[in-house]
């Protein structure tokens, strides 16, 4: 459930960045990548318990898609 969660919050800041304007741009690397950093690679990352790693954005990305698709928008 945590991981949904955080899925969804990456999801909605990225997609909130691109839909405003006049909010400064969001970028991956300096806005959610700390945040993944201090609360998901423990789990989500290469050879630990959660299904999918959180390392880099090309990981992150499809994870979204994968959330989407499942109804838990």
């Amino acid at each position: 459930m945590k991981r949904t969660a955080v899925i969804i919050v990456i999801a909605g800041v990225l997609a909130g960045a691109a839909a405003t304007a006049q909010s400064p741009a969001i970028s991956f690397h300096k806005d959610v990548e700390p945040i993944l950093q201090k609360n998901c690679q423990t789990c989500h990352r290469p050879g630990q318990v959660a299904p999918m790693s959180f390392m880099t954005y090309e990981n992150v990305r499809p994870g979204q898609r994968t959330t989407y698709s499942n109804g838990s928008r």
